[in-house]
Formats: C-alpha cells, structure tokens, sequence
C-alpha cells in the first residue's frame, strides 16, 4: 500500500481484530490492507462467522481494531477524538443493516431526517431537512407512506426506509451488511435496486457484505474474506 497519508478514499492498513475470551484468543481479521475508492462498489464474501460483519465495521468507524489503521483520505479515523470520529460516521458514511433499526415511535419521514436533525445547525434548517427527506421517500418509491410507522410497512418497504436514511446526509461511502437477509427473493432484487440505483446517483462508494453471489456480481470489486483474510481470487 503506496502512501495511504496522501490518497484520497478509504485505507485499511494492515488490520487485525482478536478477540481475548478468558484464555481463547479469537482472531478474526489477520492483517488487512484494502482501499475503498470513492464512488466504486465493493462486495465482501464469505462462511457464516468469518468477520464479515466485523470489517464492515471497521470500515465505518463503528469497531476499534486491535492495531493497524484506518484512514480517510489520509485521517485515522481511530486515532481521531471520539467527537471527530462521531462527526466523520454522520457525515461521509451512511450504513444498512439487515434488521432495519427504524424507530418505532417515528414515522418513516421523521426515521429518514433523523440522521440530519443531529448535524450543527439542525434547527434552523428543519424545514429543508424534511424536504429533502420527502424527496428521498419519493425515490424509493414510499412518498405513499409518508406519515406512517415503521410497524404498518413491509419488510420491503422498512429497507427501503433505511436506504434513504443511509442516504440523507449525503454520505460519500455507504455500508451495506446483508440488506437482503431479512427479505424475500423478489423484494430482495427491488430493495438492491434501489440501494446500487442511489449510490451511484449520489457518487458514493458502495460495500456490501453478503452471503449471495448474485449479489455479489453486481460489485465491481468482489472478495472473499477467509481465515481472516481477503482473497480477491476465491469467487
């Protein structure tokens, strides 16, 4: 990995993850070292328990390494105050999680707008904060559903809620972890869809974990994630 201080986009450094449970040391990630380039689409694969889900987070700030680095465009992320690091997850990354995790006492518009309503200056710009959660209902495909619940919406439409929340502030790199999984195969392919359709109108790099291949083909980069390791030579 050539200067990852000086290049654009997202540089993991040589990772690893291990976890200490009493005298088992657990290893999970063994010295990775990958780039996420902004706006391209990247597809992790892998067993059940591989670490999938742990590198996802890595990646998106959510999950502290044991030693290696992770930078954006040069910043360790890591290394960074936890306020900065907050600040780094609400603005430049949006994430999508197989359980959909919308607020139950929210209605789907307010669920979208809510990653913007924590940003400075919320307040006085409430009411564009909500149009533009209204525009991203309405390219999902659930304007229809504006004042309603998360518990009176299909599983289809609840995933396609969080899409759009994933999407509200703008991020450039967006986090995707199995957001098929809890679906049927047809409401599976229209959520994914809608997820590739709107990264790539908002230019933002897209990496997905998934088990499904099909899915995995519609990446431009796909890996596999084995012994704590990726091998782009697997699929």
């Amino acid at each position: 990995m050539n200067n990852p201080d000086t290049r654009q986009g997202i540089w993991v450094d040589a990772v690893t993850k291990f976890y200490q449970i009493e005298r088992t040391r657990i290893e999970v990630l063994r010295g990775i070292s990958l780039v996420v380039s902004p706006g391209e689409s990247i597809a992790i694969m892998g067993a059940s328990g591989a670490g999938k889900s742990t590198l996802l987070h890595t990646l998106g700030g959510l999950d502290r390494p044991t030693s290696g680095r992770v930078l954006l465009d040069g910043e360790d992320i890591y290394n960074a105050p936890a306020r900065r690091r907050n600040a780094i997850r609400a603005r430049e990354f949006g994430f999508v999680f197989q359980a959909f995790h919308l607020l139950p006492e929210l209605d789907v518009l307010d669920n979208i707008a809510l990653p913007a309503l924590g940003q400075s200056g919320a307040l006085r710009r409430r009411e564009a904060i909500r149009e533009r959660a209204r525009g991203l209902l309405e390219a999902v495909g659930l304007d229809h559903r504006l004042g309603h619940r998360p518990v009176e919406m299909s599983g289809g439409e609840q995933q396609r809620a969080a899409i759009a929340r994933a999407l509200m502030n703008r991020p450039r790199y967006v986090f995707a972890d199995e957001p098929t999984g809890n679906l049927d195969s047809r409401t599976g392919e229209s959520v994914l869809e809608t997820l590739f359709r709107l990264a790539a109108e908002q230019a933002a790099a897209l990496v997905v974990v998934t088990h499904n291949r099909e899915v995995a083909e519609r990446c431009r980069t796909r890996l596999v994630l084995k012994d704590g390791s990726l091998d782009p030579h697997e699929l």
